[in-house]
């Protein structure tokens, strides 16, 4: 039997019910996990500050690099011995910018040791880096890998001591030394 038009507006009038009524569910679902994003995404700053503070204290360099060498975080201290601002150098390859092209294949060398999980740590080597004005200062670096959860290599962390002045003041030293000999 035919449906009358009152029958036929009469569903059509459920189904735009039911249809608002979803519409309004999945705008309620929208704007809750919009508030959820905004929210994490505001500790996730507040835990990245924090952090930066802890790096920022330190009296060395703190320095995390992927497995590619490009630079995840640096702080303060990196970011004034090397003279570059940390915008520059965030995301930057280390080697590029931070090293002599002379000890490239040597610290490629260490870096592919860690990153390859032949050692898990690297206790104390010295290496020179150029600051932006092209001088070099010796850093004595520690390097620790970095894994996630799983046990797979993130990164490496390095922290390393700027100790051009002491090398110098031993140098003199020494050289001082021979003279009276």
């Amino acid at each position: 039997m035919p449906r009358s038009m009152t029958e036929h507006t009469e569903e059509l009038a459920r189904l735009a019910r039911s249809f608002n009524h979803m519409a309004a569910q999945v705008d309620s679902r929208r704007q809750r996990l919009e508030i959820e994003v905004n929210q994490r995404t505001e500790e996730l700053a507040r835990e990245k500050a924090t952090l930066q503070r802890y790096l920022d204290v330190a009296g060395a360099i703190m320095l995390v690099l992927s497995p590619t060498g490009r630079i995840q975080l640096i702080n303060r201290i990196g970011c004034e011995i090397v003279g570059r601002d940390e915008s520059e150098l965030i995301g930057g390859k280390w080697f590029a910018l931070c090293l002599p092209e002379r000890l490239h294949p040597d610290i490629h060398q260490v870096l592919e040791t860690l990153v390859s999980g032949q050692r898990n740590e690297l206790s104390r080597y010295e290496y020179p880096i150029l600051t932006s004005d092209g001088r070099e200062r010796t850093i004595a670096w520690a390097n620790t890998v970095l894994r996630d959860q799983d046990g797979h290599i993130t990164g490496i962390l390095a922290s390393g001591l700027d100790v051009t002045d002491a090398r110098a003041a031993e140098a003199a030293v020494r050289d001082e030394n021979e003279l009276l000999h």
